[in-house]
């Protein structure tokens, strides 16, 4: 498994990813209905990871990390994902190729603690977007 997964209502919005060394971060999950940065205001510090999920009929999400980052900005981080750099398309088309829907955030003030969580997820899920 994945992920743990906490219910809180009638949907989930918390799950807990585990990194290489077996530590669990707990991050909140907001589904992609409109523009992921819509969700997130601007000026928050964290960690966060996109993901594709498909609900099965008991209502527990199995998510496929498609993307780790981390940024002291995570709504100006998702604009840039957007715009195409010299030296590769723009990270929005590999989101698009996986399906993304959802993006998970683990809020962090600390930019050290950020790459360590960053490092952590990247090493356990091995996302294809963080390949390509």
């Amino acid at each position: 498994m994945l992920y743990g997964v906490q219910a809180q209502g009638p949907r989930f919005t918390k799950l807990l990813l585990t990194g290489k060394s077996g530590q669990t971060y707990e991050f909140t999950w907001h589904h992609r209905g409109e523009p992921f940065e819509a969700h997130i205001k601007k000026g928050i510090a964290a960690v966060y990871a996109v993901t594709h999920y498909d609900s099965s009929p008991s209502d527990v999400a199995n998510h496929k990390v498609i993307y780790v980052g981390e940024s002291h900005d995570v709504h100006n981080r998702f604009e840039q994902h957007q715009q195409p750099t010299e030296d590769h398309r723009p990270k929005w088309e590999g989101f698009l190729k996986h399906r993304a829907n959802c993006i998970l955030i683990h809020r962090e003030t600390s930019r050290a603690v950020r790459k360590t969580i960053e490092q952590e997820l990247r090493l356990q899920y091995d996302p294809p977007c963080n390949r390509e």
